[in-house]
């Protein structure tokens, strides 16, 4: 994920925290360091991002969710993302 992120941003970087398990679903928690997203579509477009670069890794059922953001005041942005092996 870190490598296309710095081939198509500019500022910035991403990455993913240990992988765990719960309930059958793999899960981890993908943070954003040093790039301000311009409000909902940011956030919304870099959902996108990170759900369609988990998806590539052949797995299923990809959810993700909030769980810090830079417009509600959080120092930085991350998301909860969980998803099912095929």
């Amino acid at each position: 994920m870190k490598p296309f992120w710095e081939h198509y941003f500019k500022g910035g970087s991403i990455e993913a925290g240990p992988i765990t398990e719960e309930g059958g679903r793999k899960k981890t928690v993908i943070t954003l360091h040093g790039r301000r997203l311009i409000g909902p579509f940011g956030c919304l477009n870099t959902q996108r991002y990170i759900v369609a670069r988990v998806t590539e890794t052949d797995v299923r059922n990809v959810k993700i969710k909030d769980n810090t953001c830079i417009t509600d005041g959080d120092e930085l942005c991350s998301w909860l993302v969980s998803w099912e092996e095929k």
